[in-house]
């Protein structure tokens, strides 16, 4: 599909092409599997030739990149895991999405822990007019909004990984946290800020529950180096390391868990 920067603002019935339009805009276009070439950008001139394709073509990478390949070490990366959720969380279509200048936003948190790292976000509005971006990290549930005027710095708020995000599915998505904070996906499209919004919250999910299941690995791997601890003070260990072996071998621990494991049952 061809045409202009005009015709695409009409179609998203947007009036001027600021940031928040063009970011819309990019966001809905690769939410449904298309881009544009030359890519969308804050500053276009309305009668710039557009070419509307298909994603799959090999377009350019859209502002909304997917593990992104510049060594960004606030954004975590796949790697290998015996955690059954961390895996399915790697392969799903919504890990590693987020608005660009994501990690950015991040990094100027002075809350944000020494290893933290972005696993997704999505842009929400927070309110009637507040402007954010809502983030899945290793640690917490953040909502960031940018740095105004007055402070520099951004600020955020943050919950932890629990599972009890919620989203309301009617007219439009609304996510809903415990304490009663709501944020609605920004989208000029609808049934692009349900898909969106549904990627985002089953990573938010798996992430919640990979980070369950490794909290439970390291309190067996406490307890079988107890047991351990207690059969060494009968005058054997053979039990001990029977149950670590036996941990290992069903997956419930990963090797570093069972080598660390190993070494405190051995030291006692």
């Amino acid at each position: 599909m061809t045409g202009t920067v005009a015709m695409l603002l009409s179609m998203f019935q947007v009036r001027s092409l600021d940031e928040t339009a063009a970011a819309a805009v990019v966001d809905s276009l690769s939410t449904v599997g298309l881009r544009s070439e030359p890519a969308v950008r804050v500053g276009m001139a309305r009668d710039t030739p557009l070419t509307i394709y298909l994603a799959e073509d090999g377009a350019p990478e859209s502002p909304v990149a997917a593990h992104p390949a510049n060594g960004d070490t606030l954004v975590l990366t796949p790697f290998e895991t015996n955690n059954p959720y961390l895996e399915r969380l790697f392969g799903h279509a919504g890990f590693g999405i987020f608005p660009e200048g994501s990690p950015q936003l991040l990094a100027g948190l002075s809350t944000r822990a020494p290893k933290e790292k972005l696993i997704a976000g999505l842009r929400v509005n927070h309110g009637m007019r507040e402007l954010g971006v809502l983030m899945v990290t290793t640690n917490w549930l953040r909502y960031v909004k940018k740095g105004l005027l007055v402070t520099l710095t951004a600020a955020d708020e943050l919950w932890p990984l629990d599972g009890s995000l919620q989203m309301v599915d009617g007219i439009s998505s609304i996510f809903r946290t415990a304490d009663g904070n709501q944020f609605q996906p920004r989208s000029v499209v609808p049934i692009a800020a349900r898909k969106q919004a549904k990627a985002f919250l089953d990573v938010y999910k798996l992430t919640a529950l990979a980070q369950s299941h490794a909290e439970q690995e390291a309190e067996d791997a406490e307890r079988a180096a107890h047991r351990g601890a207690a059969n060494a003070g009968g005058g054997s260990t053979v039990e001990g390391l029977k149950d670590l072996v036996a941990l290992k071998e069903s997956g419930h621990l990963s090797d570093e868990e069972f080598a660390a494991a190993k070494v405190r049952l051995l030291g006692s």
